[in-house]
């Protein structure tokens, strides 16, 4: 059976594996002191849940969905070339892929609000694993 926690900490394995020293990184709700110019947060938010299958407890299929947060903090001033870099790496790594049963789909990319002194850009990325319980 696969937790949230399961899930999250297969996320963040597959980041931080492929990521490598492209920006320096925290995770979501952690104690975090930028030290660069360029930055990023991984978040993982759940989104929905839908039962599949009836029958008994521990033989029910349950699909549930969520959505990677990639968000990439840049200077003010400094430009978008790097921003688009580490969106286009986001995708690289997450989008139409599927690993340890997590199915990847389509990665979009938005500007974020801006938070001075950082200008923010978003990459999203859908997925979805199924849960046996």
């Amino acid at each position: 059976m696969s937790t949230l926690t399961d899930i999250r900490k297969l996320i963040y394995k597959r980041f931080v594996t492929q990521w490598g020293d492209a920006s320096i990184y925290t995770f979501d709700n952690e104690d975090f002191k930028p030290s660069r110019d360029q930055w990023v947060r991984l978040s993982v938010r759940n989104n929905s849940s839908v039962q599949e299958t009836l029958g008994t407890t521990g033989n029910r299929s349950y699909l549930r969905k969520g959505s990677i947060y990639i968000q990439i903090f840049s200077k003010i001033g400094t430009g978008v070339k790097e921003s688009d870099l580490l969106c286009d790496l986001a995708r690289t790594i997450f989008e139409g892929v599927t690993f340890n049963d997590i199915r990847c789909y389509d990665a979009f990319v938005r500007e974020g609000i801006d938070d001075v002194p950082w200008k923010q850009t978003i990459a999203e990325i859908q997925f979805e694993y199924n849960q046996t319980k």
